[in-house]
C-alpha cells in the first residue's frame, strides 16, 4: 500500500530541478495536458485542484490563459519551490502535501500524469 511515508520517497525522485530543467522544455512540461482546459470548459474565477502539479506549468497556464484559480499539490519540496516561483503574481497556490491531505472546494480536479505513480490500493 502507498503510505504517505512511501509517497514522500517517490517525491524525492523529483527533488532535482536542475536535471529536469535540462531534460524538459522551457515550460517544464512533463506531460501533455493543455487540452484539458477546453475539456473542462474552464471559466475565469473557477477553482481547479491539480493533484501532482509538478513544476507548475499547468497551474501557470490555467491562471494566465483562463483566469482560473489553481491549487496544486506535490510531494516534492523542490518542485513546490520552483512552481511557486514560476507562478508568482498569479492566482496559484502550490502546496507541499500529499493529495490525501488536501482540503478545499474546487470546481474541477485534475491529475496529469501523477496517478500512475500511486499504488492502486491507496
Amino acid at each position: 500500500m502507498q503510505t504517505k511515508d512511501r509517497a514522500r520517497k517517490v517525491g524525492e525522485h523529483y527533488d532535482c530541478n536542475d536535471l529536469y530543467e535540462r531534460m524538459l522544455d522551457s515550460h517544464m512540461v512533463y506531460t501533455c495536458g493543455y487540452w484539458m482546459c477546453r475539456k473542462l470548459n474552464l471559466k475565469p474565477g473557477q477553482t481547479v485542484l491539480d493533484i501532482g502539479c509538478g513544476w507548475g506549468s499547468f497551474a501557470k497556464f490555467v491562471a494566465d490563459k483562463y483566469g482560473a484559480d489553481l491549487v496544486g499539490t506535490t510531494i516534492s519540496k523542490e518542485q513546490a519551490a520552483l512552481a511557486r516561483d514560476s507562478c508568482k503574481g498569479l492566482n496559484v497556490e502550490i502546496r507541499f502535501e500529499d493529495f490525501r491531505d488536501t482540503l478545499g472546494e474546487f470546481d474541477h480536479i485534475v491529475s496529469l500524469g501523477m496517478f500512475e505513480h500511486v499504488d492502486p490500493k491507496t
